[in-house]
């Protein structure tokens, strides 16, 4: 998985077309949303299509009767529960 976000790409890399060569690679990418929601479609250098978007480090979330846990990273499968697990080598 490539992990990377389109700013940091394009001023350490420069062109955004080079992520072509790294194409048989999964991009995980990281661009925070103005609402914070995951609505919006995410910046991708070159416009290359995506596997997970982190798209806050804000989110939080309670487990079993504790307090919410602040501020943690939030992301996004692109693709169904079938996908993901196929993806990331869990299918049977």
């Amino acid at each position: 998985i490539l992990y990377t976000n389109k700013v940091w790409w394009k001023q350490r890399i420069g062109s955004e077309a080079k992520i072509a060569a790294l194409s048989h690679y999964l991009i995980w990418i990281s661009d925070y949303s103005a609402s914070g929601l995951g609505f919006e479609k995410p910046a991708v250098p070159n416009d290359a299509a995506w596997t997970v978007w982190q798209f806050t480090a804000n989110a939080s979330f309670a487990v079993d009767g504790t307090d919410n846990f602040p501020a943690v990273d939030a992301d996004i499968f692109h693709g169904t529960l079938d996908d993901f697990k196929t993806v990331m080598g869990l299918a049977r």
